[in-house]
């Protein structure tokens, strides 16, 4: 052996490393990319199956709701209400 291979350090093979032009753009769509009509589908898979498994009563939000209104204390928002109302109204048609 002679003395510049004494001074070598042993480095365990693996990927190559990739320089400036070799490597990915951010936000370049890699070998893993999906159709977006795919991406969107899935999304919306996902919400029908979170809506479905929802309760449509919440009992914690009803018995809040059920004291305030036999305390006295419910108050309407009536702006808000109203708003809500109109905004039915515009969109059934």
């Amino acid at each position: 052996m002679d003395r510049n291979d004494s001074n070598r350090t042993y480095r365990k093979p693996g990927p190559p490393e990739l320089d400036g032009a070799d490597q990915p753009r951010p936000g370049a769509p890699g070998p893993e990319a999906t159709d977006p009509s795919e991406d969107k589908a899935r999304l919306m898979q996902k919400a029908r199956q979170i809506v479905e498994q929802t309760p449509q009563v919440r009992p914690e939000k009803v018995a809040t709701l059920k004291e305030a209104v036999r305390q006295g204390t419910y108050r309407i928002n009536a702006r808000r209400l109203a708003n809500i109302l109109i905004a039915k109204l515009l969109t059934e048609r």
